[in-house]
């Protein structure tokens, strides 16, 4: 089951063992700079993205008044104004919509009013009004696309993160959940309950039903866990027909509770007269003494003591022999 959170989830069509030596170095050196800002532009986001929203709003606005006492203080032969893409950028990213384009709006203004020498003493509105249409009109424009590489980006980190077929949370997010909590199991000392799961017979439901009906089942136990687990825990599909739980903050007897409702849940699913059930390897573990591989190896040998006693059961790692609690 390890083996699951280390296989990678695609492998590209050029690797490194496939690619000839003199054209890895040329592509790395070429790549340098970009990488090297990618990881830059990584940090700053993620900075933005969690930092308190009236902090980062106060801090875009003072960013604003002192790049226009700058260019003001400077003079018009020396602007300063395209800084005012800083704020601009940031708010998009990080802020509402609504102030976005109000920082959009305001960064106009004054970058028009630190222009005001170049301009004769008498304002003209027509001349006005078309500074302030194509300023506004690019800052807002520069601050739509920002909002729609956000989206994107999220929407791709996303789907990089959900099994396409259940809508679950897929191996990869599991495994950085698992390690955030069991992280947190260190500081705290709170329990962590893990569990895996295995559909027993899926192999025959393809055979007999076919692939559709198998898809099918999984979907099916797939919303049946979702809805079993608290708010707080994490199911999500590793394999082909395995799923796992992450119950936080989570001991034995409140672990069994959790069990119960997933199992009672899956008894309701009625697919093609065919009965589904589980075999089910549950791993408790907390504080110092908890690591990544021995929580997954504990929980892995649970699963397949249940299915080599019988399937349809319950097996804990905890015990010489594991309890086993048949449907």
């Amino acid at each position: 089951m390890l083996a699951l959170f280390q296989r990678p989830i695609s492998r590209p069509t050029h690797t490194r063992e496939n690619t000839p030596k003199w054209l890895l170095g040329r592509t790395d050196i070429r790549n340098m700079p970009a990488r090297w800002v990618a990881k830059k532009v990584s940090r700053i986001s993620e900075r933005l993205s969690n930092a308190p929203g009236w902090l980062l709003a106060s801090g875009t606005f003072a960013t604003i008044a002192v790049i226009a006492f700058l260019d003001k203080t400077t003079g018009p032969d020396t602007s300063i104004g395209v800084f005012y893409i800083l704020p601009i950028v940031a708010s998009a990213w990080a802020l509402t919509r609504p102030i976005a384009y109000a920082v959009s709006a305001i960064c106009a203004v004054a970058w028009y009013g630190d222009s005001q020498p170049l301009y004769p003493a008498e304002l003209d509105i027509f001349k006005f009004a078309w500074n302030m249409i194509m300023l506004g009109g690019v800052f807002a424009s520069l601050s739509l696309l920002v909002r729609a590489a956000r989206i994107l980006i999220d929407e791709q980190k996303r789907l990089a993160a959900t099994d396409a077929l259940t809508g679950l949370p897929n191996a990869r997010a599991f495994k950085e959940r698992l390690e955030l909590d069991i992280a947190r199991s260190h500081r705290a000392n709170v329990p962590l309950t893990l569990v895996y799961i295995d559909c027993d017979n899926f192999k025959t439901v393809n055979d007999t039903l076919g692939h559709r009906i198998g898809d099918e089942l999984l979907v099916s136990v797939g919303s049946a866990l979702r809805q079993a687990v608290r708010t707080t825990d994490v199911a999500a599909r590793i394999g082909g027909d395995e799923f796992a739980l992450l119950l936080s903050d989570c001991d034995r007897i409140a672990a069994d509770r959790v069990i119960g409702e997933v199992r009672r849940a899956v008894d309701a699913i009625a697919l093609h007269q065919h009965t589904v059930t589980l075999s089910i390897g549950v791993a408790t573990g907390m504080g110092a003494s908890l690591t990544f591989a021995k929580f997954v190896d504990q929980a892995d040998a649970a699963l397949y003591q249940a299915k080599n006693s019988g399937r349809n059961q319950v097996c804990y790692h905890d015990q010489p022999d594991p309890a086993r609690i048949a449907a």
